[in-house]
């Protein structure tokens, strides 16, 4: 039998890239639109994120919020003719980034399990994916950031921090906040253990308060 050697993600889409077609057809697909990268075909694809599996290993390396962000930015600064193409060459580099991270989403088989779940139930509650996931590393306690955008409500933008301790450390909160055209309007930390009560939280809190200017506590 033939061992191969193992690949990471980064060598393994080396030679794949974002291109324009594949960003306007993300755009026509609207919230919850989200490109891939494909463990099993080793290429990047548009998928939705209903459609997101633990078991499949996707990695979501760009979002529709991620696209929108990035024609606004460049609208500004560019001739109309060379904004679609400057987002294609950025949205492939954040793509590469993205599967540079080590981690830049859990691996361990029961947190993502966990995550996979709470991102449906989400998807349940009317909230779509909108950005690919923001990795960050502090004080040895990875976070990954995952926001969603409200399908019934699209000024309303809810964030979920998912925490990653260490192997040997016990499972800390979740912190969630939500803005609405920008401005933050609420927030507050939810045990590992409730998190599947964490959906329907956030729809009802979000359903409770009005429009806000206050400022965000710190993480």
């Amino acid at each position: 039998m033939t061992v191969h050697p193992y690949r990471p993600m980064s060598a393994r889409f080396a030679d794949q890239h974002l291109t324009e077609p594949l960003l306007r057809a993300l755009d026509r697909t609207g919230p919850g639109a989200l490109i891939i990268a494909d463990p099993a075909s080793g290429e990047y694809r548009l998928t939705h994120a209903r459609y997101l599996t633990a078991q499949n290993r996707e990695g979501i390396v760009y979002g529709l919020g991620d696209l929108h962000h990035d024609l606004e930015t460049y609208s500004l600064i560019l001739p109309r003719e060379r904004v679609w193409p400057t987002a294609a060459a950025t949205a492939d580099q954040l793509a590469h980034a993205c599967l540079t991270q080590d981690p830049w989403e859990p691996v361990r088989p029961r947190p993502r399990t966990a995550l996979a779940a709470l991102r449906r139930a989400m998807h349940r509650e009317g909230f779509a994916l909108l950005r690919r996931p923001l990795f960050h590393d502090r004080d040895e306690v990875g976070r990954l950031d995952d926001a969603y955008l409200d399908t019934r409500d699209p000024a309303t933008v809810v964030t979920v921090a998912t925490p990653y301790p260490g192997p040997d450390e016990p499972d800390t909160a979740l912190f969630t906040w939500v803005t609405h055209h920008g401005c933050y309007l609420t927030g507050w930390h939810t045990p590992s253990s409730q998190r599947h009560d964490l959906p329907e939280a956030i729809r009802t809190r979000v359903r409770a308060h009005p429009d806000s200017d206050t400022s965000p506590p710190a993480l």
